[in-house]
C-alpha cells in the first residue's frame, strides 16, 4: 500500500515540475515576443524602419584579424635550422 501511494506521490510530483517548467518557457518565450514587438513598435512609431542588425563587441586589436599574442609572419626573418635526427628505439 506504502509503495502504491510512494509511485503516485512521485510521478504527481514530476508532472507538477513539468508542467512548472513549460509555463516559465511559455511565460518567458511571451515575454520575449512581447518585448520585441515592443521595440518594433517603438521605432515604427517614432518614424524609423526597424533595425535588425546584431552588433558584436570586439577587442581593437582583433579587428585587424590578431589575436592577442599573435605576431605576423615575415618570410624574412626565418632562420634555417639543421638538427641531427637520431632513431630512438624502444628497448624493454
Amino acid at each position: 500500500m506504502i509503495r502504491w501511494l510512494d509511485l503516485v506521490i512521485r510521478t504527481a510530483l514530476k508532472l507538477v515540475f513539468i508542467a512548472a517548467g513549460l509555463v516559465l518557457a511559455v511565460v518567458l518565450s511571451a515575454f520575449a515576443l512581447a518585448v520585441a514587438l515592443g521595440v518594433v513598435a517603438w521605432q515604427l512609431l517614432r518614424g524609423r524602419p526597424p533595425q535588425f542588425r546584431f552588433k558584436m563587441r570586439r577587442r581593437p586589436e582583433w579587428r585587424s584579424g590578431q589575436r592577442p599574442g599573435f605576431r605576423p609572419h615575415d618570410p624574412g626573418s626565418e632562420d634555417v635550422v639543421d638538427v641531427e635526427v637520431r632513431e630512438i628505439t624502444d628497448r624493454k
